[in-house]
């Protein structure tokens, strides 16, 4: 019984280590830049068999009225044991001012995500991580730039790993000039907060 254990454990181990490693190639690329917003919307291939280095390196750069410009890394399961991960790295920006009164550039979001294939594989297969809002000003004056950052992944598992199926990348931007009814409420609302805490201060004072 022993050695039909050790047989059947060695075989699996053979069977394992020979899978192929499945590259995660680009499948699908959008890039909408428009003068106030953006979305880029890229699809990935599979993250998954067995490797010790990242299996892909991806290079994004694009620009005109925004910029985006991130390296990707897709990171497989280890050799016997592991979950697929990917990392996002880089920035993004807004390099035109749409209104008048605005700074030439917003300022740049940096960009530090990753996820990583969940050890509890949904019902559904589906894996949802998110990064934002994300938030950087125009200089010198009120309006910003609102940034997200949002993955769809199909993920699956084998009986000692999980793997990313193929995964989709959503990122956004869109500038945002305050109403000015907006601004005096958040003016009012921080004015009463300040005032509160004075007299709470005085009060215990």
């Amino acid at each position: 019984m022993r050695h039909t254990s050790v047989l059947f454990l060695s075989l699996y181990f053979l069977l394992l280590a020979s899978q192929p490693v499945f590259g995660g190639g680009i499948t699908n690329f959008n890039w909408d830049p428009q003068i106030e917003s953006y979305i880029l919307d890229v699809n990935f291939g599979a993250v998954k068999g067995n490797a010790n280095d990242p299996q892909n390196n991806h290079i994004i750069n694009v620009g005109g009225l925004w910029t985006v410009n991130i390296t990707i890394v897709e990171n497989p399961p280890t050799f016997l044991f592991g979950q697929a991960s990917v990392t996002i790295t880089g920035s993004t920006q807004h390099v035109v001012a749409p209104h008048n009164g605005d700074d030439p550039k917003g300022n740049a979001q940096p960009i530090d995500f990753s996820f990583i294939a969940p050890a509890t594989i949904p019902p559904n297969g589906l894996f949802t991580p998110s990064s934002g809002p994300m938030f950087q000003s125009h200089p010198h004056i009120d309006h910003f730039d609102e940034f997200s950052l949002d993955v769809i992944a199909h993920v699956s598992g084998t009986l000692t790993t999980r793997d990313i199926d193929d995964w989709e990348l959503i990122m956004r931007g869109v500038h945002v000039a305050p109403e000015p009814s907006t601004l005096i409420l958040v003016g009012t609302i921080l004015a009463l907060l300040g005032a509160t805490a004075w007299r709470r201060q005085h009060r215990h004072g």
